[in-house]
Protein backbone atom coordinates (compact mmCIF):
# COMPACT_ATOMS: atom_id res chain seq x y z
CA UNK A 1 0.00 0.00 0.00
CA UNK A 2 1.09 3.53 -0.89
CA UNK A 3 1.83 6.00 2.11
CA UNK A 4 0.18 9.54 1.65
CA UNK A 5 4.23 11.40 0.49
CA UNK A 6 4.57 7.97 -1.91
CA UNK A 7 1.15 8.81 -3.50
CA UNK A 8 1.87 12.89 -3.36
CA UNK A 9 5.37 11.93 -5.20
CA UNK A 10 3.55 9.85 -7.71
CA UNK A 11 1.04 12.73 -8.51
CA UNK A 12 4.59 14.64 -8.92
CA UNK A 13 6.15 12.98 -11.83
CA UNK A 14 2.87 12.03 -13.50
CA UNK A 15 2.20 16.12 -14.07
CA UNK A 16 5.58 16.80 -14.68
CA UNK A 17 5.23 14.34 -17.70
CA UNK A 18 2.46 16.13 -18.88
CA UNK A 19 4.34 19.47 -18.80
CA UNK A 20 7.92 17.69 -20.28
CA UNK A 21 9.15 19.03 -23.45
CA UNK A 22 12.59 18.71 -23.31
CA UNK A 23 15.60 16.59 -22.47
CA UNK A 24 16.16 18.37 -19.47
CA UNK A 25 12.78 17.90 -18.16
CA UNK A 26 13.02 13.99 -18.94
CA UNK A 27 16.45 14.06 -16.98
CA UNK A 28 14.48 16.19 -13.74
CA UNK A 29 11.52 13.10 -13.80
CA UNK A 30 14.73 10.63 -13.85
CA UNK A 31 15.78 12.20 -10.70
CA UNK A 32 12.63 12.00 -9.35
CA UNK A 33 11.95 8.22 -10.46
CA UNK A 34 15.43 7.29 -9.04
CA UNK A 35 14.18 8.65 -5.27
CA UNK A 36 10.81 7.67 -5.70
CA UNK A 37 11.25 4.18 -7.04
CA UNK A 38 15.19 3.10 -6.31
CA UNK A 39 15.28 1.95 -9.87
CA UNK A 40 19.13 2.29 -11.27
CA UNK A 41 18.57 3.58 -14.65
CA UNK A 42 16.06 5.16 -17.12
CA UNK A 43 16.20 4.59 -21.35
CA UNK A 44 13.79 6.04 -23.50
CA UNK A 45 13.70 5.90 -27.54
CA UNK A 46 11.52 6.96 -29.75
CA UNK A 47 11.64 6.45 -33.92
CA UNK A 48 9.51 6.82 -36.93
CA UNK A 49 9.21 2.62 -36.60
CA UNK A 50 10.66 -0.44 -35.06
CA UNK A 51 12.42 -1.21 -37.96
CA UNK A 52 16.10 -1.10 -37.81
CA UNK A 53 16.56 1.63 -41.07
CA UNK A 54 13.81 4.08 -39.38
CA UNK A 55 15.84 3.64 -35.89
CA UNK A 56 19.28 4.60 -37.34
CA UNK A 57 17.62 7.34 -39.39
CA UNK A 58 15.18 8.81 -37.10
CA UNK A 59 15.59 7.76 -34.05
CA UNK A 60 16.26 9.70 -30.41
CA UNK A 61 17.56 8.08 -27.34
CA UNK A 62 17.98 9.35 -23.61
CA UNK A 63 19.55 7.43 -20.87
CA UNK A 64 20.64 8.03 -17.35
CA UNK A 65 21.92 6.04 -14.89
CA UNK A 66 23.23 3.90 -17.48
CA UNK A 67 26.89 2.32 -17.65
CA UNK A 68 28.52 4.10 -20.49
CA UNK A 69 29.73 0.76 -22.65
CA UNK A 70 26.56 -0.50 -23.18
CA UNK A 71 25.22 1.71 -25.88
CA UNK A 72 28.61 1.01 -27.72
CA UNK A 73 28.50 -2.68 -27.21
CA UNK A 74 24.53 -2.37 -28.21
CA UNK A 75 25.88 -0.74 -31.81
CA UNK A 76 28.61 -2.50 -32.44
CA UNK A 77 26.98 -5.95 -32.00
CA UNK A 78 23.79 -4.79 -33.66
CA UNK A 79 21.69 -5.50 -30.81
CA UNK A 80 18.33 -3.51 -32.09
CA UNK A 81 17.70 -6.66 -34.03
CA UNK A 82 17.53 -8.77 -31.66
CA UNK A 83 16.68 -6.83 -28.44
CA UNK A 84 13.84 -8.46 -26.64
CA UNK A 85 12.26 -5.91 -24.52
CA UNK A 86 11.80 -3.88 -27.87
CA UNK A 87 10.27 -6.60 -30.15
CA UNK A 88 7.90 -7.74 -26.39
CA UNK A 89 6.94 -4.66 -27.14
CA UNK A 90 4.75 -5.77 -30.53
CA UNK A 91 3.29 -8.43 -28.48
CA UNK A 92 2.04 -7.02 -25.55
CA UNK A 93 0.56 -3.22 -24.92
CA UNK A 94 1.13 -2.76 -21.24
CA UNK A 95 4.13 -2.57 -19.10
CA UNK A 96 5.96 -6.11 -18.63
CA UNK A 97 9.50 -7.31 -16.59
CA UNK A 98 11.97 -7.68 -18.92
CA UNK A 99 12.05 -11.19 -17.60
CA UNK A 100 9.35 -11.80 -19.49
CA UNK A 101 10.89 -10.87 -23.18
CA UNK A 102 13.83 -12.81 -22.02
CA UNK A 103 11.14 -16.18 -21.39
CA UNK A 104 9.55 -15.63 -24.33
CA UNK A 105 12.48 -15.19 -26.76
CA UNK A 106 14.45 -17.82 -24.76
CA UNK A 107 17.51 -19.16 -26.52
CA UNK A 108 17.58 -16.91 -29.15
CA UNK A 109 18.33 -13.78 -27.08
CA UNK A 110 20.78 -15.36 -24.68
CA UNK A 111 24.13 -13.68 -26.23
CA UNK A 112 21.93 -10.65 -25.62
CA UNK A 113 20.92 -10.93 -21.87
CA UNK A 114 24.44 -12.17 -20.89
CA UNK A 115 25.99 -9.26 -22.54
CA UNK A 116 23.20 -6.83 -20.95
CA UNK A 117 24.28 -8.71 -17.54
CA UNK A 118 27.89 -7.53 -17.69
CA UNK A 119 26.78 -4.30 -17.64
CA UNK A 120 24.57 -4.19 -14.62
CA UNK A 121 21.54 -4.32 -16.67
CA UNK A 122 19.73 -7.59 -15.40
CA UNK A 123 16.25 -6.77 -14.43
CA UNK A 124 13.89 -4.15 -15.17
CA UNK A 125 10.25 -2.97 -16.55
CA UNK A 126 9.12 -1.48 -20.06
CA UNK A 127 6.53 -0.49 -21.97
CA UNK A 128 6.12 0.74 -25.73
CA UNK A 129 4.46 1.65 -28.97
CA UNK A 130 4.93 0.09 -31.78
CA UNK A 131 2.97 3.32 -33.73
CA UNK A 132 1.32 6.40 -32.32
CA UNK A 133 -1.91 7.35 -33.94
CA UNK A 134 -1.24 10.75 -34.62
CA UNK A 135 2.56 11.14 -34.65
CA UNK A 136 3.40 7.79 -35.89
CA UNK A 137 6.04 7.56 -34.07
CA UNK A 138 7.04 4.30 -32.08
CA UNK A 139 8.53 4.57 -28.35
CA UNK A 140 9.97 2.70 -25.31
CA UNK A 141 10.51 3.18 -22.06
CA UNK A 142 12.59 1.18 -19.61
CA UNK A 143 13.62 1.30 -16.58
CA UNK A 144 16.57 -0.66 -14.90
CA UNK A 145 16.71 -2.59 -11.34
CA UNK A 146 17.90 -4.16 -8.79
CA UNK A 147 14.55 -6.25 -7.72
CA UNK A 148 15.59 -7.06 -4.10
CA UNK A 149 16.33 -3.48 -3.12
CA UNK A 150 12.69 -2.61 -3.79
CA UNK A 151 9.76 -2.95 -2.04
CA UNK A 152 6.11 -4.05 -3.30
CA UNK A 153 5.00 -0.46 -3.30
CA UNK A 154 8.04 0.44 -5.37
CA UNK A 155 7.00 -2.60 -7.93
CA UNK A 156 3.28 -0.91 -8.19
CA UNK A 157 5.11 2.77 -8.81
CA UNK A 158 7.13 1.82 -11.42
CA UNK A 159 4.25 0.05 -13.34
CA UNK A 160 1.96 3.02 -13.16
CA UNK A 161 4.53 5.69 -13.88
CA UNK A 162 5.74 4.33 -16.90
CA UNK A 163 3.23 4.82 -19.32
CA UNK A 164 2.79 8.70 -18.81
CA UNK A 165 6.76 8.83 -18.98
CA UNK A 166 6.57 6.59 -22.74
CA UNK A 167 3.38 9.03 -23.55
CA UNK A 168 6.04 11.79 -23.51
CA UNK A 169 7.86 11.00 -26.62
CA UNK A 170 4.78 11.00 -28.66
CA UNK A 171 5.10 14.93 -28.37
CA UNK A 172 6.79 17.22 -31.27
CA UNK A 173 10.37 17.97 -30.02
CA UNK A 174 11.71 14.12 -28.90
CA UNK A 175 11.80 13.24 -32.71
CA UNK A 176 14.66 14.21 -34.94
CA UNK A 177 12.88 15.94 -37.63
CA UNK A 178 13.28 15.54 -41.45
CA UNK A 179 15.54 17.54 -43.36
CA UNK A 180 12.97 19.97 -44.82
CA UNK A 181 14.36 22.94 -47.48
CA UNK A 182 12.96 26.80 -47.40
CA UNK A 183 11.18 26.26 -50.64
CA UNK A 184 9.19 22.67 -49.00
CA UNK A 185 8.63 24.79 -45.98
CA UNK A 186 7.24 27.39 -47.57
CA UNK A 187 4.53 25.25 -50.12
CA UNK A 188 3.40 23.43 -46.82
CA UNK A 189 2.78 26.64 -44.70
CA UNK A 190 0.54 28.00 -48.18
CA UNK A 191 -0.83 23.84 -48.57
CA UNK A 192 -2.09 24.72 -44.41
CA UNK A 193 -4.16 27.29 -45.75
CA UNK A 194 -5.85 25.05 -47.98
CA UNK A 195 -4.38 26.47 -50.61
CA UNK A 196 -4.18 24.71 -54.74
CA UNK A 197 -1.57 23.61 -55.93
CA UNK A 198 -1.69 26.14 -58.41
CA UNK A 199 -2.18 28.99 -56.36
CA UNK A 200 1.00 27.90 -54.15
CA UNK A 201 2.92 28.35 -57.64
CA UNK A 202 0.97 31.77 -58.34
CA UNK A 203 2.28 32.69 -55.09
CA UNK A 204 5.60 31.24 -55.32
CA UNK A 205 6.20 32.42 -58.36
CA UNK A 206 6.99 28.66 -59.59
CA UNK A 207 5.08 26.44 -61.71
CA UNK A 208 2.77 23.59 -60.53
CA UNK A 209 4.88 21.20 -61.88
CA UNK A 210 7.47 22.08 -59.28
CA UNK A 211 5.32 22.46 -56.59
CA UNK A 212 4.17 19.18 -57.12
CA UNK A 213 7.98 17.86 -57.13
CA UNK A 214 7.90 19.85 -53.58
CA UNK A 215 5.43 17.74 -52.39
CA UNK A 216 7.04 14.36 -53.89
CA UNK A 217 9.76 14.83 -51.63
CA UNK A 218 7.49 16.14 -48.82
CA UNK A 219 5.77 13.11 -48.96
CA UNK A 220 8.97 10.88 -49.18
CA UNK A 221 10.59 12.97 -46.08
CA UNK A 222 7.94 12.71 -44.05
CA UNK A 223 6.74 8.76 -44.80
CA UNK A 224 3.25 10.45 -45.90
CA UNK A 225 1.02 9.97 -48.86
CA UNK A 226 -1.01 12.75 -49.41
CA UNK A 227 -0.95 17.04 -48.39
CA UNK A 228 -3.49 16.49 -45.59
CA UNK A 229 -1.25 14.11 -43.68
CA UNK A 230 2.05 16.40 -44.50
CA UNK A 231 0.23 19.19 -43.27
CA UNK A 232 -0.96 17.45 -40.03
CA UNK A 233 2.85 15.91 -39.62
CA UNK A 234 4.81 19.05 -39.95
CA UNK A 235 2.80 21.11 -37.18
CA UNK A 236 3.00 17.99 -34.97
CA UNK A 237 6.51 18.21 -35.58
CA UNK A 238 7.04 22.11 -35.49
CA UNK A 239 8.15 22.43 -39.01
CA UNK A 240 5.10 25.04 -39.84
CA UNK A 241 2.92 26.82 -37.63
Amino acid sequence: MLSNDQMISGMDVMNACLKARNEEDIEDIWLSMQSLCNIDGMMLSVAESYTKNDIEASGSTYQHGIDAGWTDTYLSKNFALVDPVVRYCGVVQDVFRWSESFDYFGSEVEEFTQTAAKHGLNDGYAIGQTIHQITHTASITSVSMDASSLDDAQHFMIRQLLPHINAILSRPGFLQSPSITKKEREVLQWASLAKSYWEIGTIMGITERTVKFHFNNIFRKLRVNNREQAVKKSVILGLIQ
